[in-house]
């Protein structure tokens, strides 16, 4: 491509990316506490801005040592979505885990809906890289175990 068509196509394409740029970001979801999953799961989210912390516990794990195990996950949110990245090798595990998402209102409840992929360290086989969903309900203050 030369260097007038990048030219043109980057001063036709300016007033799109300024607009997508300039577009509101909804601030009003908090994923502040605890969500659980349908196989009792949870991710344990602290809100700063748009900076997500917190830890991951699984109850489904090929380590055993994993099970209950409270891994610490990093992440960023972008009004109702967002994504966290969680490395599990404290329990053992070669297993680094991306979760992405977004938060719906579903019959009056919140709720993640989600995608994970888990990566196997070291490994570029068929099953190396594992595609899960699952839907996160908050847990009540009241009901929150640590």
């Amino acid at each position: 491509m030369s260097s007038a068509t990048r030219l043109i196509c980057f001063t036709l394409l300016l007033p799109l990316f300024s607009q997508l740029q300039a577009a509101p970001v909804d601030k009003s979801t908090h994923f502040s506490g605890v969500w659980k999953n349908q196989r009792g799961s949870t991710l344990d989210f602290i809100q700063l801005d748009n900076q997500l912390n917190g830890s991951f516990v699984t109850v489904v794990a090929q380590t055993r040592a994993c099970i209950g195990h409270k891994a610490p996950f990093v992440g960023h949110n972008n009004g109702n979505a967002f994504t966290v990245s969680v490395d599990m090798s404290g329990c053992g595990s070669p297993l680094v885990l991306a979760i992405t998402g977004i938060v719906k209102n579903r019959d009056g409840k919140e709720e993640l809906k989600t995608q994970a992929i888990m990566q196997y360290k070291g490994k570029d086989t068929w099953n190396s890289q594992i595609l899960t969903t699952d839907i996160y309900t908050r847990v009540p203050t009241g009901e929150q175990k640590n």
